[in-house]
């Protein structure tokens, strides 16, 4: 099923990009590099935490590559901690092993739309989360985010950016999020 819905994606982002009334000018190809770290909270799945916490924290790192006025595309990898889990008080083993599967690496591919001189964004991604730790699995995900890139000089902006995810696994996550950090311009 998921996998139907992620070339649907696809499709209408390659028809947004090929269509020529987007603006596309091959003068317009630069760079951005945007550092992120994030706090939030993780909804969905029914995940029993036991006495831990639902907070979830990440940190990250995004390449884009702007191929018109508007539209870029690019790499979103990063390192997601959902939720924390504490079983001390629990005696049930099962819930252990079933819900602590919580951290993850993850590699999306980003398409990256910037309305208002690159001041507005809106972000849809796509791609793998890996496992790390106990969690060996690996689930799909799509992200998406919106938000602003407050300029402070020629090369340099601050991102203030609402993250939304949906981990497809035998639970799904969805972390909630507040990003901020540095993204730099080149070209």
């Amino acid at each position: 099923m998921y996998k139907k819905i992620l070339l649907i994606c696809f499709t209408i982002i390659s028809f947004m990009i090929l269509n020529p009334q987007n603006g596309f000018n091959a003068d317009i190809k630069f760079f951005r590099l945007r550092t992120l770290g994030s706090l939030g909270y993780t909804t969905g799945g029914n995940v029993n935490v036991g006495e831990g916490s639902l907070l979830n924290y990440r940190f990250g790192l995004q390449s884009i590559f702007q191929i018109s006025k508007y539209t870029g595309f690019g790499l979103d990898l990063g390192y997601l901690r959902a939720f924390t889990t504490n079983y001390t008080n629990l005696s049930d083993t099962k819930a252990r092993s079933n819900y602590s599967k919580s951290t993850f690496f993850h590699s999306l591919v980003v398409f990256d739309f910037t309305p208002g001189d690159q001041l507005f964004i809106i972000q849809f991604g796509v791609g793998p989360y890996f496992g790390t730790g106990d969690n060996k699995d690996v689930s799909m995900g799509i992200m998406i985010t919106t938000g602003i890139d407050f300029p402070i000089n020629s090369f340099m902006s601050l991102p203030i950016i609402m993250r939304y995810e949906f981990i497809i696994s035998e639970h799904t996550l969805i972390p909630i999020n507040f990003y901020s950090g540095i993204t730099f311009r080149f070209g």
